[in-house]
């Protein structure tokens, strides 16, 4: 039988630091390959409710939304400002999409086509039974989901199929839309 010893001479320091940093090296490069390659969505929640109000083109408010989804929604986001609890109201994003500006805060942003795209997407969508599914939070804290009008149904697919935005992959493809976003882009 070996002792204490004559066991640790057999694994030389060298080694010893070789395998250990190359565990470490292994379980920084597995954690960054995790978050990169992680699903595009966070969560998913998906619910019903009445479109209130067109911000402009790609945000919405709905309102009337189920108390358990409301919850789920309002315990993903990071920004209490854009949720009414009296009226289980929610200003979603859509994501995916991107129409030109109406009321941004830098009011040299807001261009005369966006405020068409949002006068008509007010029109369309005022008082609407909406339903929608979410699977993130953008980086102002507004649900990133897709919205479905009984009028029109998909919201982004309409605006792709109109020519008022076009199919935005820069943050990842749409989770659920995809094949249909890149058939409208593309006629």
């Amino acid at each position: 039988m070996f002792d204490e010893l004559e066991v640790r001479s057999l694994r030389p320091a060298w080694l010893v630091s070789v395998i250990s940093n190359g565990l470490a090296l292994f379980a920084v490069i597995w954690l960054i390959a995790a978050v990169f390659s992680a699903e595009a969505h966070a969560f998913e929640i998906e619910g019903s409710g009445t479109v209130y109000r067109a911000v402009d083109g790609d945000t919405y408010w709905v309102s009337n939304i189920e108390p358990a989804v409301y919850q789920a929604l309002l315990a993903e986001s990071r920004n209490r400002d854009h949720f009414n609890d009296r009226y289980r109201s929610v200003k979603i994003r859509l994501g995916a999409v991107d129409t030109a500006e109406s009321v941004h805060a830098d009011a040299a942003k807001n261009t005369l086509r966006g405020q068409s795209i949002s006068e008509h997407m007010k029109r369309v969508s005022k008082d609407q039974q909406a339903r929608f599914r979410c699977w993130d939070v953008g980086r102002y804290g507004r649900p990133i989901c897709s919205i479905s009008l009984s009028n029109i149904g998909d919201i982004g697919l309409y605006l792709i199929r109109n020519q008022f935005s076009d199919y935005v992959t820069h943050w990842g493809s749409h989770p659920f839309m995809d094949g249909a976003y890149r058939s409208a882009a593309a006629r």
